[in-house]
């Protein structure tokens, strides 16, 4: 299976798929990857890959700027009648756990 000229993949995965490959024989790469797999949401990584999820901008690559984080934060707050801080509070957490789920 190869990339369009836009980058994407699309392929058909199993429900049950757990786990896979990416490989990218021109470059000798060989990468797992888990499907479907996201960190709890007492995580750093949880929480903001569910925010990420949703559609609030926050950047996945773990090397997040705290002020576009804080804003992706008061954006959900804002869309989800939470009181707009900017933090992580047990409010938007639970909030981002009921909209996202595990």
């Amino acid at each position: 299976m190869q990339s369009g000229g836009d980058g994407l993949i699309q392929a058909d995965i199993p429900r049950t798929a757990q786990t896979g490959t990416l490989r990218i024989p021109l470059l000798e790469l060989e990468y797992s990857i888990k499907i479907g797999h996201l960190d709890p949401i007492d995580e750093d990584s949880g929480w903001q890959a569910r925010l990420i999820n949703l559609g609030y901008h926050a950047d996945p690559s773990g090397d997040t700027d705290q002020e576009q984080l804080r804003y992706a934060i008061e954006e959900f707050q804002c869309d989800h009648q939470l009181s707009v801080t900017g933090a992580l509070d047990a409010e938007t957490r639970a909030k981002l756990n009921e909209l996202h789920g595990t």
